[in-house]
């Protein structure tokens, strides 16, 4: 074994960190270290009184460097001068590291067939210049934090997460990145983990570790100085969410799930740190990781884009080949460093035939089938048909068997074994369709071997036998829509977009590759199965995305169809475009939630603010000329003005058909109510209006009261919770009481209404023409004294049915005015919540008096009401009382002291009408019908 020792100069400057006493007692082990290595003896009446500097001159006379240094780094040890042992150990791992040279190999040579990057490295760096920075300040040993710290690079597919690990570690193997941070880095591939059952973490790290060199079983005696790079968690064949399994030990053998699953807990090396990167796809396995800082890679900017193009090509080429980029669709598809590749690839082929350069794509598959057609002409040109036909469906064969069992590194076995051997196989390699890693050879990128195996599955002749992997793909596209088993979604898209018209002419056309028309029927009965499942609602922008990548209108239409009710969440122009396509075929929908976020903001994209206009305004036309659409729900929008008055235009056209809108934290002010207030008044069917959490205002209300009061407007159920009204407000409200529709629900909870406020809207609850039959004003600054109006609103409202008073400081005082309300003959009050209102046991007796005297209530929330056990036990004999006729009883039991908890739970089983909850939910809302909730 070969060690790099330090100089004996090196060895006076740890001397000279000795403090005397610790020195003179150097100078005895060390003359016991000489004996016990058999070595010339040192003279123990020199080492006496011997300085550092001289000592260090004996030992240069009569040993060598290594044997001096292994007897001081036992020395150390013995007297428990372990940072100078570690600090000594590091130094000569840093001084001449054979493993960091053979890896600097390794990576240099994986770098240099790098399949996105036939462009210069300082055009790569800049592109991730401030990711880049990101990282390397990221693992910083200041002592900042007390946690070794764990770092993911996200993005979708082909933005350059692998390529940004692999580049960090060549850097950490140059010296250029973290060289006084980490000691070791290692690089855990997954894809080769994929072909082992069990190993142990030291077993698999020593594959790269050179056997002259110290044992690899050192090195994790220092682990906060090591950096585990994880690539490939999204293409693991096993899957780390299933159990709960982990070790603790680097030594033992085990799966690999659970080798891996113990990393990226930290149950296994929980001081080193760990960097590695997720998907869309395989973002659910963050949920394992230890406190994670997220560092995000970002498409190419459209000038970047441009730049890749003049830097793929020759300088007399870049010009004729950047005419693509003139295709809008096209600049705006090439968004990743793969993409771009493709492309150039495509155009590369096209101008190496003499072709004028053309890229005929709409959507990702299109991309991908230029790009094949260009590599399989620019190969077999000259190939006969029948031989050329048989090669791709072999190359194909390959990806869909490898996709199917998380495989993509194969050997010459499976290469064999699919008809892929000599002669193609190196002209694959050549057209860059493959590649080689180390001893095995993969797909150019997980994307382009996605490709090849959906390909795969329509290639299918009428002669040929069933196969198993076809279904299997079949059903793994379908089910990643439902959220099963969605490791690699892009094959669902090819799977959808390669049996277009478009596409089977460009197959069949320029290679002779003839594809059925079996899979894809197979693939929409799949689509259909689980949609009739009704068990678990689909990703719907999956779904759209899969049906966009088709375009094929009456399938689309068949599927659309299927559907009642959707949730679809638009944050991105991609999005947007793809539901729009998606609700323009639906025709049977009747109730649609949409959740818009960062679209309409400044900072949200490159977009033209005028193309998300028009995108908006196509989506309105079509929710307005939706004929059984009855429910939109628009919450949590991030609306701007000009989209509020699109939508308002939408929804108050004659052949709208919405009963039912909902528009809570969309940041509506009083600037947007005269679009509203058009509503109101031309919609004669919209019975529901839900304006949550919005800034309106009194200002806001008052331009929407005069629609309430025209005879025009229907609503039942008004819903004004958190609006910002004030007092002001409730004048407004008083004469839509009396004058407006005849409301069934109003809801004004956590506005500033106050004793004057709702003492005036009583006036108009006692009207006759008033009609509330649930009225919420939980969290107005209600005070006891608003109570006993309250109170006198009770016996001669009849309509009346749910009250609710939670988060107000009514106090005892204020129940005791309630209850004389409560248990007057004539109220038909069947809910009261009174929860977190300050009550007491000053209050039980009025309470037993409710609920022992009324005939109709029954359902009434006391949630942290302070109670001792005598409150309790009053409590407990009126709910079992004949007389009482409670269905739910709202109390928080946590909150109680054992003795109570035990009584509470005793009423059930003495009245078994009665049910005890501290469940908030359940008094949420009286009405439980689709308008009324």
């Amino acid at each position: 074994m070969s060690e790099s020792w330090l100089s004996f100069f090196s060895l006076l400057c740890y001397l000279e960190e000795l403090e005397e006493e610790a020195f003179s007692k150097f100078k005895e082990l060390l003359e016991q270290e000489v004996l016990k290595r058999q070595l010339e003896p040192l003279s123990v009446a020199k080492l006496v009184g011997t300085s550092k500097m001289n000592l260090m001159r004996v030992l240069v006379k009569k040993y060598t460097e290594k044997q001096a240094w292994e007897m001081t780094l036992d020395v150390f040890e013995q007297l428990g001068q372990r940072h100078l042992w570690e600090k000594a150990k590091k130094e000569m791992r840093c001084k001449i590291n054979p493993y960091r040279k053979h890896m600097e190999a390794k990576f240099r040579l994986l770098w240099e067939e790098e399949t996105c990057l036939p462009v210069p490295e300082s055009f790569y760096k800049e592109t991730v210049k401030v990711q880049y920075e990101d990282l390397k300040s990221a693992f910083t040993s200041d002592g900042t934090s007390s946690r070794p710290l764990t770092v993911v690079l996200r993005g979708p597919e082909g933005i350059g997460k692998s390529t940004l690990l692999r580049r960090v570690m060549l850097d950490w193997t140059e010296g250029n990145l973290w060289r006084d941070r980490f000691t070791f880095v290692f690089f855990l591939d997954v894809h080769e983990m994929n072909h082992m059952i069990e190993t142990s973490l030291v077993k698999f790290l020593s594959r790269d570790w050179p056997e002259s060199w110290e044992p690899i079983e050192d090195v994790f005696s220092q682990p906060q100085e090591i950096l585990l790079i994880i690539d490939g968690l999204e293409e693991l064949k096993l899957n780390l969410m299933l159990e709960n399994k982990t070790c603790h030990d680097w030594r033992q053998e085990q799966p690999v799930e659970i080798i891996l699953r113990s990393l990226l807990r930290k149950n296994l090396l929980p001081d080193a740190s760990l960097l590695t990167a997720l998907g869309p796809s395989g973002f659910g396995k963050s949920s394992l990781l230890q406190y994670p800082r997220y560092i995000t890679l970002h498409g190419l900017s459209t000038h970047e884009r441009k730049q890749y193009f003049s830097h793929f090509f020759l300088e007399n080429q870049a010009v004729e080949a950047s005419s693509v980029l003139r295709d809008k669709k096209i600049l705006y598809l090439c968004q990743t460093p793969l993409l771009c590749w493709l492309i150039c690839s495509c155009v590369k082929w096209q101008m190496h035939r003499r072709e004028e350069p053309e890229i005929v794509g709409h959507n990702l598959t299109s991309l991908f089938v230029s790009f094949f057609v260009s590599v399989v002409r620019g190969g077999y040109e000259n190939t006969p048909p029948k031989r050329s036909t048989f090669q791709i469906k072999a190359l194909c064969s390959l990806a869909a068997e490898g996709l199917w069992s998380q495989n993509f590194l194969f050997c010459q076995e499976d290469l064999e074994r699919h008809g892929l051997i000599g002669y193609d196989v190196s002209l694959w390699l050549d057209l860059r369709l493959l590649r080689r890693h180390c001893d095995h050879i993969s797909f150019a990128h997980q994307l382009v071997q996605g490709f090849c195996a959906a390909l795969f599955c329509y290639t299918r002749e009428p002669k040929d036998k069933p196969t198993c992997v076809v279904y299997n793909l079949i059903d793994l596209a379908v089910s990643g829509i439902w959220h099963m088993h969605d490791y690699f979604p892009q094959l669902r898209l090819f799977m959808f977009g390669i049996p277009s018209l478009r596409t089977r002419t460009v197959l069949g056309t320029s290679v002779g590759l003839k594809l059925g028309q079996q899979t894809w029927q197979e693939l929409v009965l799949c689509l259909r199965g689980f949609i009739e499942k009704e068990d678990q609602k689909p990703n719907y922008l999956d779904l759209f995305s899969s049906l966009y990548e088709t375009k094929e209108q009456k399938s689309v239409t068949q599927v659309m169809d299927r559907f009642r009710d959707m949730v679809v969440h638009i944050d991105s122009i991609r999005s947007w475009v793809v539901a729009l396509y998606c609700l323009t075929h639906c025709r049977n929908l009747q109730e649609l939630s949409i959740y818009v976020d960062n679209v309409f903001s400044e900072d949200s994209g490159p977009v033209s603010m005028k193309r998300k206009r028009t995108l908006w305004k196509k989506l309105c036309l079509v929710l307005k000329a939706s004929k059984k659409l009855r429910v939109l729900k628009l919450d949590n929008c991030d609306l701007s003005d000009a989209s509020l008055a699109i939508l308002g235009r939408a929804v108050a056209h004659p052949i709208c058909q919405l009963e039912t809108l909902t528009l809570e934290s969309c940041n509506i002010t009083h600037e947007n109510c005269a679009d509203l207030a058009s509503v109101l008044l031309c919609n004669q069917k919209l019975t529901y209006l839900s304006l949550k959490q919005n800034p309106l205002g009194d200002e806001g209300f008052e331009i929407l009261s005069d629609a309430l009061k025209h005879p025009n407007c229907v609503l039942m159920v008004l819903m004004f919770e958190f609006c910002c009204l004030s007092p002001i407000s409730c004048h407004y409200l008083c004469e839509v009481l009396l004058h407006g529709p005849p409301l069934i629900v109003l809801n004004l909870d956590s506005n500033v209404l106050g004793e004057h406020g709702v003492c005036t809207l009583c006036v108009s609850l006692k009207n006759p023409l008033c009609h509330v039959q649930e009225l919420r004003i939980s969290g107005c600054l209600l005070t006891p004294s608003c109570c006993e109006e309250i109170a006198s609103v009770l016996p001669i409202n009849h309509s009346l049915k749910s009250l609710k008073l939670g988060y107000n400081e009514i106090l005892d005082a204020g129940v005791k005015h309630l209850c004389v309300g409560l248990t007057h003959p004539n109220c038909n009050l069947e809910m009261l919540t009174i929860e977190m209102c300050g009550l007491t046991n000053a209050c039980v007796k009025d309470l037993v008096s409710v609920l022992t005297t009324s005939k109709t209530l029954r359902m009434m929330n006391l949630s942290w009401i302070t109670l001792d056990y005598d409150g309790v036990s009053e409590l407990c004999k009126a709910l079992t009382d004949p007389n009482c006729v409670m269905d739910l009883f709202g109390i928080h039991i946590d909150e109680m002291d054992e003795k109570s908890k035990m009584l509470l739970l005793s009423v059930e089983k003495r009245n078994h009408s009665v049910a005890i909850t501290d469940e908030l939910s359940l008094f949420d809302g009286y009405y439980k019908n689709d308008t009324m909730n």
